[in-house]
């Protein structure tokens, strides 16, 4: 049987897609005030710790601040420098004596094996995200060389940074703005609160697949 099946993919003839139009996403307006309001509303909702600091100096200090009651090892894994909108976000963490992880993995399989061990150590992961949907409080984070996905997967509390600039009304909205997002990078991840499960009698569980806790810091005019 599995031998027909094999020859059959082999000369299988997919069918054409019909050449509809596709109808355009319906965008609801919003200033951009308004989007942010709507934006942390959605994020508490879902258990989300949110900060909106002034300017980027308390928002350095409020990320050392939760890095510090989170890790105490000083060891996490975070995205490169250039890929936070707070250019003084690196060189603050190297003062604070945090040490980042490498989050790379090997092809060898032994080797890969003792690199997630390694990286279990991270007691939290830091991030920007490219995009924030106003309407469900989603996080959307594009992975790439250096933008390791595992740092808002792995570690138990995932801090987030994200530009007022980028917050979109929804996912139609940010998929018209960036439509080549998808094509550019790895890996999109959405991220709406932290990790939740639930079993077949409904009992929630919390950081089961992913982060038990999520933070996000917004910044920018």
């Amino acid at each position: 049987m599995f031998e027909r099946i094999r020859k059959s993919l082999r000369s299988a003839v997919l069918p054409a897609a019909a050449n509809s139009p596709v109808a355009a996403a319906r965008i609801p307006p919003g200033e951009p005030e308004e989007l942010v309001e709507m934006f942390v509303r959605e994020l508490k909702s879902l258990g989300v710790k949110v900060f909106l600091p002034p300017d980027s100096v308390e928002a350095v200090d409020v990320a050392i601040g939760l890095l510090q009651d989170s890790c105490p090892s000083r060891e996490l894994l975070a995205w490169h420098d250039s890929e936070f909108p707070i250019p003084e976000l690196g060189p603050a963490l190297q003062r604070a004596g945090f040490a980042r992880l490498d989050a790379n993995l090997p092809a060898d399989r032994e080797l890969r094996r003792l690199r997630l061990a390694e990286l279990g150590r991270a007691s939290a992961g830091l991030t920007s995200a490219q995009a924030g949907l106003a309407d469900s409080g989603t996080l959307a984070l594009l992975s790439g060389s250096k933008r390791p996905r595992l740092a808002s997967l792995l570690p138990p509390l995932h801090i987030s940074i994200l530009s007022k600039r980028a917050i979109y009304p929804n996912m139609a909205a940010y998929f018209q703005a960036h439509p080549k997002d998808v094509l550019q990078a790895s890996n999109l991840v959405f991220i709406t609160g932290p990790s939740r499960t639930a079993d077949i009698e409904q009992t929630l569980t919390v950081g089961v697949h992913g982060p038990r806790e999520l933070a996000t810091i917004i910044v920018g005019d």
